[in-house]
């Protein structure tokens, strides 16, 4: 989670990041990312992907809690 959240709030939000873009970045395989992402419900099903859906105010939560 705390990787995650990290890299999600360095992300440039105009720019597109895959699952596989996560795990390249990190080395954390896609399907705990997949999971993390549900737990904190910000990735969607969408014709048969996964799409991460980034939800700002828990970036900015986690953020401000650091």
């Amino acid at each position: 989670t705390h990787v995650l959240l990290n890299l999600l709030a360095e992300h440039d939000p105009k720019k597109d990041i895959s699952v596989r873009d996560i795990s390249i970045q990190t080395g954390i395989k896609t399907e705990d990312i997949i999971s993390t992402l549900q737990y904190l419900d910000m990735i969607k099903c969408w014709k048969g992907q996964h799409v991460v859906f980034v939800k700002q105010d828990i970036i900015d939560n986690y953020m401000k809690q650091k």
